[in-house]
């Protein structure tokens, strides 16, 4: 499948509906993407729908999520203290993440599989660590709050108010800190099984069973696992045999959030064996799906520039898959246009009811056409 990354340039871009003036000032908006606008049928038989990625949303550009998935064990330590000093410095820098951006955080911390409300059986645990405000919900103040009220004993690790489980990159709590560093707070307590990828997928089907998104409709999401191990992180038989793998990772992020433009998973990991880590590796679990959804992987252990880390991994979704979710029920495409250009079967994917473009450029604008038969 081919890319369409600078796809015939300017004169595509003033084709689309967009606020760009000239092609001079493109690089000033991140892009959009609509899924919403409209099908119609035709007297063939055949339906089609028009899908709009790029500029369509002016300067607030295409709306990106990027959730960490934290692990906050007591090895962490070292790391966690770097990741701070990064937070504390992104949180007065307005280049790092793109316009219309937000960020959440999570931890890597798994439930049981028959009661999200309680701890994975090999979690090694003290009372009450089920109201952590991270364990399988993003870190908020009501999160923060009810831990204080259900473990006073150990409140003081969690002496900062939160903020909204998700905030801008630049938002500060009531008392002038960062969000991104009052998410941040941990009792660095050890409990032995960081599975990221589990808990992750567990967060999903919680929030699906709740009735919630998890992400924004149309939003581009990014998740971003910080360890110094990889998924299970212990030595729980349970746990390492019922890893999700990436199209589980994948599957369940549309499933509880239908209509996001595209997904990706960053890692902070270790790349290698380490004696600055020494941790266990666990078969560097977390590169499958960096690897598969052409995410960013940098060593947790020799790393010292959080700050460059955390802008790299911004950076890079610049380039995006997009999937582009069809209302039908699809029998057959019959054709793609990009921008007025028909595509062949080789420039575009189809996984289930949707079309799969690699390479498209969020700073620049795409309407792609879709027309196809249905099953009815």
């Amino acid at each position: 499948m081919r890319t369409w990354s600078g796809f015939l340039g300017c004169a595509f871009l003033l084709l689309s509906i967009s606020l760009i003036g000239s092609c001079n000032n493109q690089e000033r908006f991140i892009g959009s993407i609509n899924t919403q606008s409209g099908t119609s049928l035709g007297r063939g038989g055949w339906t089609e729908e028009i899908f709009s990625f790029g500029n369509g949303r002016g300067e607030l550009g295409l709306p990106q999520d990027y959730l960490f998935v934290m692990d906050v064990s007591v090895s962490m330590k070292s790391i966690i203290n770097k990741v701070q000093r990064a937070f504390n410095d992104l949180a007065t820098d307005v280049d790092t993440f793109p316009v219309n951006s937000r960020l959440a955080l999570t931890y890597a911390m798994p439930a049981d599989p028959n009661n999200f409300d309680k701890l994975h059986p090999s979690v090694k645990s003290y009372m009450g660590m089920e109201y952590e405000p991270g364990f399988l919900r993003l870190v908020d103040t009501q999160g923060v709050i009810r831990y204080r009220e259900k473990v006073p004993t150990r409140a003081k690790y969690f002496a900062n108010d939160a903020c909204e489980p998700w905030f801008q990159p630049r938002a500060i709590n009531d008392d002038g800190l960062g969000c991104l560093l009052a998410a941040l707070q941990s009792d660095l307590y050890g409990y032995d099984c960081e599975s990221g990828r589990t808990s992750y997928v567990q967060l999903n089907r919680k929030k699906k069973g709740q009735g919630e998104r998890l992400f924004r409709e149309g939003a581009f999401v990014s998740i971003i696992y910080v360890s110094d191990t990889h998924d299970p992180g212990c030595s729980s038989v349970d746990l390492a045999a019922h890893r999700p793998n990436y199209e589980t990772l994948e599957a369940e992020t549309y499933r509880t959030s239908p209509g996001i433009s595209g997904f990706r998973v960053n890692g902070v990991v270790p790349l290698k064996a380490s004696t600055v880590c020494n941790e266990a590796l666990w078969g560097l679990s977390y590169l499958n799906p960096i690897t598969l959804s052409q995410g960013v992987a940098i060593d947790s252990c020799v790393t010292e520039d959080y700050r460059s880390v955390i802008s790299k991994i911004a950076s890079s979704t610049a380039l995006v898959t997009a999937r582009f979710e069809l209302k039908g029920n699809l029998k057959k495409i019959l054709t793609v246009m990009v921008n007025g250009r028909e595509l062949s079967p080789g420039d575009y994917g189809v996984d289930g009811n949707r079309v799969i473009l690699s390479g498209l450029n969020r700073e620049l604008s795409y309407q792609i056409i879709v027309r196809y038969e249905q099953i009815y």
